[in-house]
Order: structure tokens, then C-alpha cells, then sequence
């Protein structure tokens, strides 16, 4: 509204495994076919829903390697192939968290961007764990440079994101891997999962 012009969306993996866009005159995402090779497999578990699949030409460190990308989309009408228009990216089933109302979020749009750059740079991890519907710990692993304004910036950026839909407390500590080492960004429990999966099964 403020520059007049028209927003466009854009979707890309660092793997380089997929890259899509909005259309020139239409807002459903378009994949590259040059970029990668595309396919949706349609989900068992959430009908209406298709996970990418994705063989990349680029990442020449796995280049033409077949790789789900754990992402789900809605096709929208006349969508067969890679070329096709997507209407909705879902993202990934279970980064999202249940509001107070019982819908859903996903949990990308409450991850911080740049306001309070800096403050986020004292940390070198960063959790969501979600028990209950409206509320949601994040968990900070913080380096030493770590402040109360810090504490207090980062705390102000998820209040602000969550728009009062959410309650949302932060946790300064140590946070639990998986057995590979891996940090997952969403952690939930099964009253949770049962929530989302039921809210995608009746997309």
C-alpha cells in the first residue's frame, strides 16, 4: 500500500532443491523448471496435501540427488506436474503452532528477522516447544555475550509476532538433541500433533 506496487512471493531451499514464485498476474507459486526437477507426491496422512520432492541441477555436491524436502503444498486446479501452479505452501507439517482459537501459525512467521539483529546474535540456538494450545516456550541457548536487553528485545519481537494469539515465555538453557545432534525447531506433544494433523487432514 505504501509504495503501490504489487508484492511477490518467493519459496527456495539452501540445497538449492526447489525454487518457486509468484506468477506475473496471478499470486499461486510457480516452480523453476530449469532450477530443479519437481515432484508432488500426494500424502496419505492429509488429504489434499502433496509433499515435495525435489532432484536439483545445481548443489553439485548432491546434484540430481532425489530429496524430500519435508515441505507440503496445495495443488491448485490443473496441477499435474513440476509446471504446474501450486495455490498454497503449507510448509512443514508440524512447524506450526496451535493459537488459542485452535488454528494454526506457522511457526516461520514467529521466527524473528531483522529488528533486533544483534540481540539474536548472543544466542547459538533457538527452540520452540508447544504442550497446549496458546502457549509456547522458546528455549535459548545464549553465549556469554548475552544481556538483559537482549533478553528483553528477543522476549518483545515473539510477543509482537504472535499478536496476542499466543502466549509466549522464554527459557534461557540448555536445549536437547536428537541422537544425531540435530536441534528440531518444533517440539510438541502428541495433544498438539493430534491437533494439526487433524486441521490438515480437512484442508
Amino acid at each position: 500500500e505504501v509504495f503501490q506496487v504489487p508484492v511477490y512471493s518467493h519459496y527456495g531451499m539452501a540445497e538449492h532443491i526447489a525454487l518457486a514464485g509468484f506468477g506475473k498476474d496471478d499470486h499461486r507459486y510457480h516452480f523453476m523448471p530449469l532450477y530443479s526437477f519437481i515432484e508432488f507426491k500426494p500424502n496419505c496422512q492429509y488429504t489434499g496435501l502433496h509433499r515435495i520432492i525435489g532432484s536439483n541441477f545445481w548443489n553439485q555436491a548432491m546434484i540430481l540427488l532425489r530429496y524430500d524436502i519435508g515441505d507440503f503444498v496445495e495443488l491448485g486446479e490443473g496441477s499435474v506436474d513440476f509446471s504446474s501452479p501450486v495455490r498454497t505452501l503449507v510448509g512443514r507439517a508440524l512447524n506450526h503452532f496451535v493459537l488459542k482459537d485452535k488454528s494454526l501459525l506457522s511457526a516461520t512467521v514467529v521466527v524473528p528477522g531483522y529488528r533486533y539483529w544483534n540481540s539474536f546474535r548472543n544466542i547459538s540456538q533457538l527452540q520452540f516447544e508447544q504442550l497446549i494450545p496458546g502457549r509456547v516456550v522458546v528455549r535459548l541457548e545464549a553465549t556469554s555475550g548475552f544481556s538483559e536487553h537482549d533478553f528483553h528485545n528477543i522476549s518483545k519481537v515473539f510477543s509482537e509476532s504472535a499478536r496476542g494469539k499466543l502466549d509466549v515465555i522464554l527459557e534461557i538453557g540448555n536445549i536437547q538433541r536428537t541422537e544425531s545432534g540435530k536441534v528440531p525447531l518444533v517440539v510438541q506433544s502428541p495433544e498438539i500433533k493430534a491437533v494439526i494433523s487433524d486441521k490438515l487432514a480437512n484442508v
